[in-house]
């Protein structure tokens, strides 16, 4: 074998070691997800862990205005498109700036002011920006 294909043979046993140690990240991700979102205050409930889910988490934040805010996160290198999986959300949000993500929140309950309007949307926001920290170490950009 030449000094060449040695060289070769040696970065793609690396790079193949490189990529089986950094495995799917969806498992931290979620993880940090849920420490981090339990350090809101904003009396976040999250369902129990799921095994068939890893990189899944979902709650409800009970107190948002209008009645409960019920949120889910699928976290990951491939996370789980939530497009279509709850017919009574329709906002689905997809993040690619690290490990990507897709969220969905309940929708805004009919009849709600403005200032209500405004502390949900601020509830969605800290939820969101504890996700881009979980999947990208850095807040979500807004234009």
């Amino acid at each position: 074998m030449g000094f060449r294909a040695a060289v070769l043979l040696c970065l793609c046993v690396g790079a193949l070691g490189l990529a089986a140690c950094g495995g799917d990240k969806s498992d931290d991700n979620a993880k940090q997800f849920r420490d981090q979102v339990a350090k809101l205050e904003a009396g976040v409930r999250l369902d129990p862990v799921d095994a068939d889910q890893p990189g899944v988490v979902s709650g409800s934040v009970p107190t948002a205005p209008g009645g409960g805010l019920d949120f889910t996160f699928s976290f990951g290198p491939d996370a789980d498109n939530l497009d279509g999986q709850f017919p009574d959300r329709d906002e689905i949000n997809h993040f690619t700036g690290g490990d990507e993500y897709y969220s969905s929140f309940s929708n805004s309950p009919s009849g709600l002011n403005l200032r209500q309007q405004n502390e949900r949307l601020d509830l969605e926001l800290a939820l969101s920006d504890v996700a881009c920290q979980a999947a990208a170490a850095k807040d979500c950009e807004r234009p």
